[in-house]
C-alpha cells in the first residue's frame, strides 16, 4: 500500500500486459459479479482507489489457540510464497 502504482506497474509488467495508470481510480459502487458475495465487498463499493485501512481484530492469533494453529500451519506456505514475490522498485 505504500505505493499502489508502482506495485501494479510491477505485476503488469511480470505479467506481459501494459500498465494503465487510469485504472488506479475508479467510480464507487457496487458490481453484478459481486452480487452473491456482497458482504465482502462493502469496503472497495464505497472506495475509488487504493487506500491503506487500519483494522483490528478482538479474535487474534495471540488470544485463539485455534486461530494460532491454523497460522502456524500455514505460515511455510506463505513464506514459500513470499520468496517468489515480485520486486517493487
Amino acid at each position: 500500500m505504500a505505493d499502489p502504482a508502482a506495485t501494479v506497474a510491477a505485476y503488469c509488467a511480470a505479467v506481459g500486459i501494459p500498465f494503465n495508470g487510469s485504472a488506479m481510480r475508479w467510480a464507487p459502487g457496487d458490481r453484478d459479479e459481486w452480487r452473491q458475495s456482497a458482504r465482502w465487498h462493502v469496503q472497495v463499493s464505497k472506495s475509488t482507489g487504493f487506500t491503506q485501512s487500519a483494522s483490528s481484530y478482538e479474535i487474534t492469533t495471540a488470544n485463539n489457540a485455534m486461530l494460532a494453529r491454523f497460522s502456524a500451519h500455514h505460515e511455510p506456505f506463505y513464506r514459500a510464497l513470499r520468496a517468489h514475490r515480485i520486486a517493487i522498485t
